[in-house]
Parts: structure tokens; sequence; C-alpha cells
């Protein structure tokens, strides 16, 4: 695993993917995306996979 990005975009909603992608059209660009979820012992009501 790298230690060194150029972006890191947190949370992988639909406009952060483009972004990443756009950022990434360079091949020397890294970019990290993080997107967290749930965690698994979150109780259901609150849950967003509802």
């Amino acid at each position: 695993m790298k230690n060194k990005y150029d972006y890191i975009l947190i949370g992988a909603s639909s406009v952060s993917c483009v972004v990443a992608n756009r950022l990434t059209e360079d091949t020397k660009t890294t970019v990290l995306l993080l997107e967290a979820g749930n965690p698994p012992n979150l109780p259901k009501q609150q849950r967003n996979d509802k």
C-alpha cells in the first residue's frame, strides 16, 4: 500500500467518484478514495442501507 497520494477524497459519493476519475486521467496522479460504510454492529434503525 502506498504511503503518499496526490489527492485523498473522503466519502465515495457520486461526485467524489467523478472527481477521482477525472483526477486519474493523468496517469502520474495518485488518488485515494475512502468510504467507511456502516459499522457492522450499528443497530438497523441507524443504518443508511435500509
